[in-house]
C-alpha cells in the first residue's frame, strides 16, 4: 500500500490537497496552514490512539486505532483522522470524500474506508501539485 498527498491548495487558515491510494484518488485532505509536515517520505502505522481512546478523536477501529506518521521532523502524534474544519486539526491530516471551501465532509466515511484497506507499515509521500 502506497499513499501520496498531493498539497493544491494554500490558504491564510488551511491546507488542502488529494491523497491517492496505490495511484488512485482516494480522498480530498485537509491540513494546517501553515502545514506542520514538511515534504516528504514518510512511514505510516497503525497505532493506538490515546485521544481516540478517551473519546477526543473518533476512530472506526474497535481497538482505537489511526494511522500515524512516523519521525516527522520536529513533531509527534500526527496522524490521519477525521473531522471537517482547520480547528480540527493540530498538524494533522483530515480526509473527507467531499471539498468545499475550507472544509471537508464526509470525513468519517473516508476514514472508515482507509482503515478497511490499510496494510502497516506502509509509506506516505507528501507533494506539491505540479512537483
Amino acid at each position: 500500500m502506497y499513499l501520496k498527498l498531493i498539497r493544491d491548495r494554500h490558504e491564510q487558515r488551511y491546507t488542502g490537497g488529494k491523497l491517492y491510494l496505490d495511484g488512485e484518488f482516494f480522498s480530498w485532505t485537509l491540513e494546517p496552514a501553515p502545514p506542520v509536515i514538511p515534504l516528504g517520505l514518510y512511514l505510516v502505522e497503525l497505532t493506538v490512539s490515546g485521544r481516540a481512546q478517551r473519546g477526543e478523536l473518533w476512530s472506526p477501529d474497535p481497538g482505537h486505532r489511526l494511522p500515524i506518521l512516523v519521525k516527522v521532523p520536529g513533531h509527534e502524534g500526527i496522524r490521519i483522522h477525521a473531522g471537517n474544519f482547520p480547528k480540527d486539526t493540530q498538524g494533522c491530516i483530515l480526509l473527507g470524500d467531499m471539498r468545499a471551501g475550507e472544509a471537508v465532509y464526509r470525513s468519517r466515511p473516508a476514514l472508515e474506508r482507509l482503515i478497511a484497506h490499510f496494510q502497516a507499515p506502509c509509506q506516505l509521500e507528501i507533494t506539491e501539485e505540479g512537483v
